[in-house]
């Protein structure tokens, strides 16, 4: 089995998630919680046992034993108090579709039937009977609802009206510090039992970094990888004669100066015209630049004073790098925009799938893009080089993906309880949960040392506090790469220009809201 223990932090470079309102006044009806004995644990019943089918609160749900015991190490999992709910309804707010959503398998709440294990995933099948367990336990229905608009609003008013939008939210952090500093979600003191997993061994669980001093965000344990990586095509290399960047990462000298040396090297003209047609470096330009800074240990801000860093030393020289590498060294692929006659920074068509066109050495893309079909070389996967100011590790960006409890909902420990008891579909089986990581990185990833790599970056992402407040996602960076390349402006210059928007991006976010302002529904 294997130990080690990834931690979700998503969104790598923040990704703007479409968020939120949870579903009108359809659920969330109170109820007064009866506690019922806990019974002692059993074994699970042989395989061969009849299913016997229970009605619970007008729901159908199966024994517990199906498809697996739940306990872990011998120890049952099942430590809360069993608590009627009388039947209500659990709104589980999530992003884009229910069955995509890192809500933990939302879509298996609502299938009619047992998902087949032949054609459906060990983890699917392990989640729904997960949810069987916790609607039978509880008496309550889970319900998965697509959430839209702004989580702060959204809130905010629900605080005003005293009714929560929902009872349970999948939350990016890009808004904790507007939740932090408007009180607009349960913390920990106000909800947590004793026995908490999230305050103790922390199995299924883990805490987010505290925002603005308040610990609220409830992280989980997720089967997902997402951060950017390095596509190597190794017949570039090969041809070149330049140094196989996997084997420079195995040896621990994957730094900057040697990236730099293969970028080089790949970036010819192999048609004999003298006309340069391969790169040394290729993706969504502007996107490289944040890169750049995590991967020489470069902070954004200071937690303590809530100002920004970017005119820091390690932050400076990633910019001084990645401007050298398209207008000094001239390894990076681009194209010029025929109207401007400008280096486009945010060439998606082009640059992001530029190398199917097997002529970019190094190209970034995420761990969502690739297609093993469409792809006609030898390839591999390698994280971001280490720059020189760099720690030693950590060459991403990442948020804590977590979940919290809004403030207004009713029976806030029962609801962690009831969060905590979701997570617990893999029962602490790390073989089950890295099959379920392998499965998904081996459809695009030519071997496991390479998906091992992706999970290896994904494990010591850098959270940096700043990340969410920066708007539009990548619209931030772009407006400071754009300068940086089309005008050629030193990076000290682009950074002194901006002072003042980039700390309103700070303070937009850790100031509180004026109620006043707001119209309640």
């Amino acid at each position: 089995m294997k130990a080690k223990q990834i931690f979700t932090l998503m969104l790598a470079l923040a990704l703007v998630f479409s968020l939120a309102a949870c579903g009108g006044n359809g659920g969330g009806a109170t109820a007064t919680p009866t506690t019922a004995p806990t019974a002692a644990p059993t074994a699970a019943p042989a395989a061969e046992a009849p299913v016997e089918e229970i009605s619970v609160g007008g729901l159908t749900t199966l024994p517990l034993n199906l498809p697996f015991d739940y306990s872990f190490d011998g120890a049952p999992i099942d430590k809360f108090a069993a608590v009627d709910m009388g039947g209500i309804e659990i709104r589980i707010g999530a992003t884009w579709d229910t069955g995509s959503s890192p809500s933990g398998g939302t879509y298996c709440y609502s299938l009619p039937e047992p998902p087949s294990p032949a054609t459906n995933s060990p983890m699917t099948v392990a989640m729904w009977a997960n949810a069987q367990r916790i609607m039978a336990k509880y008496n309550v229905k889970l319900v998965a609802e697509i959430v839209s608009g702004d989580y702060i609003t959204m809130l905010a008013l629900s605080t005003m009206s005293g009714d929560a939008p929902c009872e349970i939210l999948w939350f990016g952090d890009n808004y904790a510090y507007g939740v932090a500093n408007n009180d607009l979600a349960y913390t920990y003191d106000q909800m947590l039992p004793s026995n908490a997993d999230i305050i103790n061994a922390q199995i299924f669980t883990y805490q987010p970094n505290p925002v603005a001093g308040k610990k609220f965000m409830l992280g989980y344990r997720a089967a997902n990888s997402g951060v950017p990586m390095l596509l190597v095509n190794l017949d570039v290399i090969n041809q070149s004669g330049a140094a196989n960047p996997i084997d420079l990462y195995k040896a621990g000298q994957w730094t900057w100066a040697n990236f730099l040396d293969v970028a080089k090297k790949c970036t010819v003209s192999t048609d004999g015209t003298g006309v340069i047609n391969q790169w040394g470096l290729g993706g969504v330009s502007f996107w490289l630049l944040p890169a750049f800074v995590a991967s020489n240990g470069g902070k954004l801000m200071d937690p303590a004073t809530n100002k920004h860093t970017f005119n820091s030393a390690p932050v400076l020289e990633a910019f001084q790098f990645y401007q050298d590498l398209y207008l000094t060294e001239q390894v990076g692929f681009y194209v010029i925009d025929e109207d401007s006659g400008l280096m486009l920074v945010d060439d998606w068509n082009n640059g992001f799938n530029g190398y199917y066109n097997g002529n970019i050495a190094m190209s970034q893309t995420w761990h969502w893009d690739p297609q093993a079909a469409n792809i006609s070389f030898n390839y591999g996967f390698v994280p971001m080089p280490l720059g020189p100011s760099n720690p030693g590790k950590g060459t991403y960006y990442a948020g804590d993906s977590s979940f919290i409890i809004p403030a207004k909902a009713q029976n806030p420990q029962i609801l962690y309880q009831i969060w905590e008891e979701m997570q617990y579909w893999w029962k602490g089986d790390e073989d089950l949960m890295n099959s379920e990581r392998y499965d998904f990185l081996t459809t695009f990833c030519p071997t496991m040392d390479d998906a091992q790599r992706f999970l290896d970056a994904y494990a010591e992402c850098v959270v940096e506090p700043m990340i969410p407040m920066i708007p539009g996602g990548g619209q931030g960076w772009e407006t400071m790469a754009n300068p940086l390349i089309q005008d050629r402006q030193s990076p000290a210059a682009v950074i002194e220009a901006r002072d003042q928007v980039i700390q309103s991006w700070i303070d937009n976010a850790t100031i509180p809201l004026d109620f006043s302002t707001l119209e309640a529904p």
